[in-house]
């Protein structure tokens, strides 16, 4: 349940759903076919959920995400090619704007592949990669990298500022006239994700309305809220 706070800030509850037709033929003589194809559901159902928690746009029956909520605070590198000073200076006012203005610290940056995969490409004027693994000891990086690249858009890829950086898809790459993307500063606690049951799509399996091709209908489904209006400064 919610509370009367909570609900307030909590734009709508959505479904999400999807499905799949796959021919008796390939159920029967295929060894777990049916696991196969839910699980592949489960994994679209899962990624737009994040991409809703991010982009959503409150309407058409989307939860209001984060990039959407009113109030959040903004600031651009101006337009310019990214750079390995403007990227730092700019997180570190995104993290100093969080403090200031929540009173707490920010808890995560979250960031599109491209720009974490850019980061580890960085070189200083000798050469020495700018972002290394943290075995090697490093000395004046900005950051560190020891986490395995395949990954969930949970876990950390690596740190910086203190703070674990995590890497999803779902950010926005075509903003502005770069295209530029973007990055996101948060307390991930301000951040309220209400999801049916144990978070994972219920599955259902229907032998009509193809019973007469021999054809099943796969289809997950799942309901979530999202509000990131609690604390969007």
């Amino acid at each position: 349940g919610l509370s009367i706070e909570e609900a307030g800030q909590c734009n709508r509850l959505v479904t999400i759903a999807g499905q799949q037709d796959v021919s008796r033929q390939l159920l029967e003589r295929g060894a777990g076919i049916d696991a196969l194809v839910y699980a592949d559901l489960a994994q679209a159902y899962m990624t737009e959920l994040d991409r809703q928690v991010v982009v959503g746009t409150g309407t058409s029956g989307q939860m209001l995400g984060i990039l959407n909520t009113a109030g959040i605070n903004q600031a651009t590198a101006f337009g310019a090619a990214a750079t390995v000073p403007t990227f730092y200076s700019k997180t570190a006012g995104q993290i100093n704007a969080v403090e200031t203005t929540r009173f707490l610290a920010p808890t995560i940056v979250w960031l599109h592949p491209r720009r974490w995969n850019w980061l580890i490409a960085q070189l200083d004027s000798q050469n020495r990669p700018l972002v290394v693994p943290t075995e090697n000891g490093p000395v004046n990086a900005i950051g560190v990298s020891n986490e395995p690249i395949d990954v969930p858009s949970t876990t950390p890829v690596g740190r910086g500022f203190g703070l674990p950086f995590v890497t999803d898809a779902n950010i926005p790459t075509s903003v502005g006239t770069g295209p530029e993307d973007q990055v996101i500063v948060a307390r991930r606690e301000d951040l309220l994700l209400w999801e049916d049951g144990d978070g994972m799509p219920r599955e259902l399996r229907f032998e009509q309305t193809l019973g007469n091709q021999l054809t099943t209908k796969l289809v997950v489904y799942g309901y979530a809220a999202f509000a990131a209006g609690r604390y969007p400064s």
